[in-house]
């Protein structure tokens, strides 16, 4: 599964954070899947017209920011694509399923947001000290694994640092 890191801006308030490719539906989008594919292009230079749209996930509302999240999912072919970070993306991470559902990397963590801390359920699916995994996308990841039968044996119990 590919994530991107966020690129550091004061004025963003998931800046830093793990998530997928994204952003808002602009008056040009022909709806929330040609917003996603749009996005996509402009954020890591990857076009998915080659690719297969699997489906999408149910919405997920923000729990602390009034947003609505649509995720589409996409399989894509197993030629070699350029995937060229641009100035809204840190790092892409290309993470195998078997670390996302490893109950061993699921946890609750402290995060901050927005100038706050709160603990919330995340993944580690960098090495320990590194951003983990949560908020919305952890959610969309949780619902992904779910559709496919492959949830964690266990589930986030006692915080723990990242």
């Amino acid at each position: 599964m590919l994530f991107i890191e966020r690129a550091r801006h004061d004025d963003d308030p998931w800046s830093g954070n793990l998530g997928f490719p994204g952003g808002k539906v602009e008056e040009t989008d022909d709806g929330e899947r040609q917003a996603a594919e749009r996005e996509t292009r402009e954020e890591i230079g990857l076009d998915l017209a080659s690719a297969r749209c699997l489906g999408r996930l149910s919405d997920i509302a923000g729990a602390h920011l009034p947003v609505r999240v649509s995720c589409f999912v996409y399989g894509l072919p197993p030629s070699p694509m350029v995937i060229t970070p641009g100035d809204e993306v840190r790092t892409i991470y290309w993470v195998p399923l078997t670390d996302l559902r490893a109950p061993e990397r699921h946890m609750s963590t402290p995060v901050r947001f927005s100038g706050s801390m709160l603990t919330a359920p995340t993944i580690r699916i960098l090495e320990p000290g590194n951003t983990p995994l949560w908020g919305i996308t952890y959610r969309l990841v949780m619902q992904f694994l779910e559709v496919l039968g492959l949830l964690p044996l266990s589930t986030p119990s006692s915080p723990a640092v990242p």
